[in-house]
Order: structure tokens, then C-alpha cells, then sequence
């Protein structure tokens, strides 16, 4: 996970194979030969199936802000062109 690259064993490791350059990287000779463990495939399935979830309730809630600002959009248009007028009834009294 990429949790892992944050950790002080990654970071001493980056550091002991790093080449000099104008911007510091790591040899790919030494860095193809790092082993990066992954979840269990169960495990990533259970991630998988949360992120397509969640990317699901984003997208509804993206096709519910869009829906809010068309309707408030119409409502301004209509309130700029007179179609619709607010009157306040407490003032006329």
C-alpha cells in the first residue's frame, strides 16, 4: 500500500541507492530488485469494492449539487426576467 513508502526502512532504503543528479532518484538497477507487498487478493477485492462504492455516493452527490445549481439557476433567470416576484406580504399591511 502506498502507506508503506512513508515508512523509515523505505526511506533508509531510498536514501542508500539514491544517484546524484540534479534531482536525487533512485538507480532502477537496485530499485527492480525491491520487493513492495501487496494485500491478499481477498483483501483487495474488499478495497476495490469500497472505492467503487464510494466513487458511486461521489457521483450521486456530484448529480445532486448539479441538479441544486441547475434549479437555482432557473430560479435567478426567472426572478431577473420578472417571470416570478417576491413580495413581502407583512410590508403591505
Amino acid at each position: 500500500m502506498i502507506t508503506g513508502f512513508n515508512m523509515a526502512p523505505f526511506r533508509i532504503f531510498i536514501s542508500s541507492v539514491q544517484t546524484e543528479f540534479a534531482q536525487e532518484r533512485a538507480a532502477w538497477g537496485v530499485m527492480q530488485n525491491f520487493e513492495i507487498r501487496l494485500p491478499q487478493v481477498k483483501e483487495q477485492s474488499a478495497i476495490a469494492t469500497v472505492l467503487s462504492e464510494m466513487d458511486a455516493e461521489i457521483a450521486a452527490l456530484e448529480r445532486r449539487r448539479d441538479k441544486a445549481r441547475a434549479i437555482k439557476q432557473g430560479m435567478m433567470q426567472q426572478l431577473l426576467t420578472g417571470q416570478i416576484r417576491l413580495i413581502n406580504e407583512t410590508r403591505n399591511k
